[in-house]
């Protein structure tokens, strides 16, 4: 809710948000036709932890 200073018109918006596991979001991936599915913790290829890694970065290759 967005209340404005001068007493305007309020503005109310709402977001609807699905979040996924890692087992999901893998499964998903290969429902979509994506083989070799891995997960990384970092843009440079590390590991992915689930307390150490801020987002996760999928990576499929595409089934030929």
């Amino acid at each position: 809710v967005v209340l404005h200073p001068k007493g305007g018109r309020s503005t109310v918006s709402f977001l609807r948000m699905r979040l996924y596991s890692k087992r999901e979001m893998i499964q998903l991936m290969r429902l979509c036709g994506l083989e070799e599915v891995k997960v990384f913790g970092d843009f440079e290829g590390g590991s992915f932890s689930k307390f150490g890694s801020s987002h996760p970065i999928y990576v499929g290759r595409k089934r030929e």
